[in-house]
């Protein structure tokens, strides 16, 4: 493997480890959650829904149940949410092109 190779790999590696902490958080933000009463209901989530994701300043979870449907979605109710899903988005769309475009050895 050559030097480009290198940051490469460390670059997917580095965005893997970063989702896995993301998950593994939520799941244990849930967790403390799941009997907090102040939690809003799933017609108030509706509300607060946007192309998706959550957007509610006042609910204090990072990741919250789809209040339609399955699954869970991020609560981007601050800017350093916001900015940690672009930046994430931006390294993996630039290893991919960088992998896609230069040509191998």
């Amino acid at each position: 493997m050559n030097p480009f190779d290198h940051s490469i790999v460390l670059i997917l590696i580095a965005a893997a480890l970063v989702a896995a902490g993301c998950f593994i958080v939520a799941w244990l933000d849930i967790a403390i959650h799941r009997a907090d009463r102040s939690v809003p209901t799933q017609q108030e989530m509706r509300r607060h829904m946007l192309c998706g994701f959550y957007c509610n300043p006042e609910d204090p979870r990072p990741v919250v149940h789809r209040p339609m449907g399955w699954g869970y979605t991020i609560n981007l109710r601050r800017e350093q949410l916001v900015l940690t899903l672009i930046v994430m988005t931006v390294l993996a769309t630039l290893a991919g092109l960088l992998i896609y475009m230069v040509p191998g050895q």
